[in-house]
């Protein structure tokens, strides 16, 4: 709810936040092609963070697809199964939300609920107890600027650890 405060977020906040008030009725009749459009807003910024930062290298390029992959059209996929009827969710996708490969509908029911602070992510949910310690009680002005400057600076982090494996 603090990012509607925002000036430069609050739009996309104000749709998040309707989505948590909501889930049902945001998601269902809108469909993965409203969802993949939310997530073009994230690639754009995405690319442009690799354009400016990176070092522009094969490798810099297979982490910035794997990011998009996984981390906007995986977090779409994911999220809009969670969301949808169970009646109507394909085999194969209750299949991967038991093995949470997407994330499971329960588990994500609990980012719903007041004070929203829980199951934060939205592709597998796997790595939800982690994040879950982490930012439950994080202040959310550094938090915030912390997710600010992962997403502009992991490509190049990634790129340095791996080099540095590589020559080691």
């Amino acid at each position: 709810e603090e990012c509607l405060d925002v000036p430069w977020l609050d739009k996309v906040a104000y749709g998040f936040q309707m989505h948590h008030a909501w889930p049902m009725e945001s998601t269902r009749g809108v469909g993965l092609y409203r969802l993949f459009c939310d997530t073009v807003r994230i690639q754009w910024i995405l690319l442009v963070c690799f354009a400016l930062l990176s070092s522009h290298t094969v490798l810099a390029a297979q982490i910035l697809y794997l990011k998009l992959l996984f981390g906007a059209y995986g977090s779409a996929v994911g999220h809009f199964y969670a969301h949808y009827p169970e009646a109507a969710r394909p085999a194969a996708i209750s299949l991967l939300q038991r093995l949470h490969l997407l994330l499971p509908p329960k588990h994500h029911a609990v980012h719903h609920r007041a004070p929203y602070n829980e199951n934060l992510t939205s592709v597998s949910g796997l790595t939800d107890p982690m994040v879950n310690a982490f930012l439950s009680k994080a202040p959310f002005a550094p938090t915030l600027a912390t997710l600010i400057g992962l997403s502009l600076f992991d490509i190049r982090g990634i790129e340095g650890v791996y080099e540095h494996f590589v020559q080691n």
